[in-house]
């Protein structure tokens, strides 16, 4: 995973039934996130679920990991509307610094003859 690569991050706990009274009340909820989100780095997108064992979560789409951990680390057990909430990256193999994958670089033609010659 690269430093650019999209990464989402769910605010769990940060809606409530107020929340849920329209759409329009939802949209500015979202939206509202979407901008505290911002504040860390540049977001793609922001959506809530609205239905289930997970009514209540707002997931954020975080256009890097540097933005996504910042925001993690500064909003993560922040009290709104009285209830703590909680934020975390979505993906838990992303979680504590844990390396995904390797990157492979190849570097062609970057030598030359010359730079097989024996100089002693």
């Amino acid at each position: 995973v690269t430093s650019s690569t999209a990464i989402m991050v769910v605010f769990q706990n940060i809606l409530c039934d107020d929340d849920y009274d329209d759409d329009e009340a939802l949209e500015e909820s979202i939206e509202d996130i979407k901008g505290l989100a911002m504040q860390y780095g540049p977001v793609s997108d922001a959506t809530a679920v609205v239905t289930g064992s997970e009514k209540g979560n707002i997931y954020v789409t975080f256009n890097n990991l540097v933005a996504a951990r910042k925001a993690i680390e500064q909003l993560n057990g922040m009290v709104v509307g009285g209830s703590k909430i909680i934020v975390s990256l979505h993906d838990a193999s992303l979680q504590n610094n844990q390396p995904v994958g390797s990157v492979e670089v190849i570097l062609n033609n970057v030598l030359n003859e010359n730079d097989f010659e024996d100089e002693d």
